[in-house]
Parts: structure tokens; C-alpha cells; sequence
């Protein structure tokens, strides 16, 4: 399992760039085609990792507060028997955005969870092809919430829905969620387009 972990670390976007660039000319195209080819994915890559890691720290952020927040409402209470008001809402808000801010990161360092017991044995381009599958179902699942979550965020506005005791318009914690899940389904089209290229790479050198 260890060696899997390893193996996935060290098949970056940086290594598959220098093996296509020194490879032979196939006749499918020319060698200088490839490098630029590559030479921009890798600078999207790039920025889209540092996206990513932003959006992370954020959310990272966001946790940290809403921890002081609760340390605060508790000792409070058993302090002065006063906790902070409306707390749980602010945990309720800042909890979700905090958790759609992750996901974006976890999915572009290949962080979800793999349930490989049948996969373990299978040749690098099976993983690789049965994770662009994965990519393309998160793909399309993050755009349809995505899609669902700017229509709920019309309706809160519209309706006027406020939090019981901070009276926070409900609507105000939906945007950065929907800019999470939009970088997300940006994030699974990189991964799977990745992994296809790794794919392509696998079969050329051979």
C-alpha cells in the first residue's frame, strides 16, 4: 500500500512532461508539438494547484475561527454563563463553506478515498482509466450541484431567509460554496484530463 502511495506521488505532471519530451518521434506529430502541448498544461496545472491550495487555507482559516468560537461559547457559559450568541449558526455557515473549500485540494492531490481490493494488481493503465471514469462521475456531479446551488441561492435572496438570532441572510454563505464546487468541477476536468494523458504516455512507451 505504501509503494501505491509512493508510485502516485511520484507520477507527476513534471515527470510525464520529461518523459514525453525525450521520447522518440512516432510520426504522429512533432517532438517541438508535444513540448508545447505539455509545456501549457503543466503551467495550468500549475496555477490551478495554487488555486486550490488557497482555497484551502481559507477554509483552513474559516475552521480556526469557528473553533475559537466554540472555546469561547464554552467557556463563557461556565465562566460567566454567558456563550456567545448565535454561535451554532456561525458553526452551521462557516462549517459548510469551510468543508467545500477542501474539496477542491483533496481532489487535485488524488486525496479521496480508493476502495482498490480488485484494482490492486491491474496494469498502471487500467488504474489510470477507471480514474478518469471516477473524475468524469465527480465531474459531472460537482457541476449539477453547482447548478442547483445558484438557483437555492436566488430563492434564499428572494425569499428573504435570515438566521433565527444573528438575522444573517441564509443566501450570504452560498456564493463562496459555489465558487468551491466550480473550482472542483474545474479541478476533476484536470485530473481526468491527467489521467488520460497518463494513459497515452504509458502506451507510448511501450
Amino acid at each position: 500500500m505504501i509503494q501505491q502511495v509512493c508510485d502516485r506521488e511520484t507520477d507527476r505532471p513534471e515527470q510525464r512532461v520529461k518523459e514525453r519530451t525525450t521520447a522518440k518521434p512516432t510520426g504522429k506529430g512533432s517532438p517541438l508539438q508535444e513540448v508545447y502541448v505539455n509545456t501549457s498544461s503543466l503551467r495550468v496545472d500549475a496555477v490551478l494547484r495554487r488555486v486550490c491550495r488557497i482555497f484551502a487555507a481559507t477554509g483552513g482559516i474559516i475552521l480556526t475561527a469557528l473553533t475559537l468560537v466554540t472555546v469561547g461559547t464554552v467557556l463563557g457559559r461556565a465562566i460567566f454563563n454567558t456563550p456567545i450568541p448565535g454561535d451554532f449558526e456561525l458553526v452551521e455557515l462557516g462549517g459548510a463553506i469551510a468543508v467545500s473549500f477542501f474539496l477542491p485540494y483533496c481532489q487535485i492531490h488524488e486525496g479521496n478515498v480508493i476502495v482498490d481490493i480488485v484494482t490492486a494488481k491491474a496494469p498502471q493503465g487500467v488504474k489510470r482509466l477507471l480514474g478518469a471514469l471516477g473524475d468524469l462521475l465527480l465531474l459531472v456531479i460537482s457541476a449539477l450541484i453547482s447548478w442547483r446551488l445558484i438557483h437555492g441561492c436566488l430563492q434564499y435572496k428572494d425569499y428573504g431567509d435570515v438566521s433565527m438570532i444573528l438575522q444573517i441572510p441564509t443566501w450570504w454563505a452560498i456564493p463562496p460554496i459555489i465558487a468551491a464546487f466550480i473550482l472542483l468541477t474545474i479541478t476533476c476536468a484536470s485530473t481526468m484530463v491527467t489521467n488520460l494523458l497518463a494513459i497515452g504516455g504509458s502506451e507510448d512507451a511501450k
